[in-house]
């Protein structure tokens, strides 16, 4: 069965998350043809010192 990870800045509230859920399960149980129960999605909230660009952290950017 197909497990998702959404990876993401912190931030989105459960509501949204419970949201895009729904969606993405909807969308294998459609396309995939797997039935819900077997949908795994983990998502993974990045704090602004776990990423960065250009060679710098994005909490230490200037703003």
């Amino acid at each position: 069965m197909p497990v998702i990870t959404v990876q993401q800045i912190a931030g989105r509230s459960k509501q949204q998350k419970t949201e895009i859920m729904e969606k993405i399960t909807k969308a294998f149980v459609d396309v995939y043809d797997v039935p819900a129960e077997g949908v795994m999605i983990i998502f993974q909230d990045l704090q602004d010192e776990d990423w960065g660009r250009n060679g710098v952290l994005h909490s230490d950017r200037d703003n």
